[in-house]
């Protein structure tokens, strides 16, 4: 009895429970560890690429946001520009607008720039020019005119029209 308690605790008694046998089972193998490498490196590399792209998403669509809200703000300024015009004059990429003594001028460069010019004449007769407007990156622009209706042709086939309430009701050519 005592030899065989010896062999129990030993674990020399019985088959692959020896020191060999007991280590063998409490680690992973080298394979074992490489393969689980290998995919860890996969999803690494997935996830990086959807965080690269999540992120540009976000950029290009904050770019894409600011750049209607300018567009926008140009356009309603250009509407009610057009909408108090007394005459108006076009030009391939220039519209001249002239409403009750200022002189409004449209203008678009062939870098895209787009610039909105005012002179006023003051009290005094002497002429006033506050700061031009300007828009850079603008789709390229058309102007044409129709009695009292302005038509902006966009680069991207859109069109655009304006009329004038003064000229529409007969204060204006």
């Amino acid at each position: 009895m005592k030899n065989r308690r010896f062999m129990l605790v030993k674990g020399v008694g019985r088959r692959g429970e020896g020191a060999r046998g007991r280590a063998s089972r409490r680690g992973f193998t080298f394979v074992e560890l490489l393969a689980s490498l290998i995919i860890l490196a996969a999803a690494a590399l997935v996830l990086g690429e959807l965080l690269v792209t999540s992120i540009r998403t976000s950029t290009d669509s904050a770019k894409r946001q600011d750049s209607i809200q300018r567009i926008d703000a140009m356009v309603g300024l250009l509407r009610k520009d057009v909408w108090g015009a007394e005459v108006i004059q076009t030009g391939k990429s220039e519209l001249v607008l002239q409403a009750g003594g200022r002189a409004i001028a449209w203008h678009q460069q062939d870098d895209g720039t787009l610039t909105r010019s005012e002179t006023a004449a003051g009290k005094d007769g002497a002429a006033t020019t506050p700061a031009p407007r300007v828009w850079r990156q603008i789709p390229s622009m058309k102007f044409t005119q129709d009695g009292a209706l302005v038509r902006v042709s966009m680069a991207n086939k859109e069109r655009i029209s304006f009329i004038s309430q003064r000229m529409v009701a007969g204060g204006g050519t």
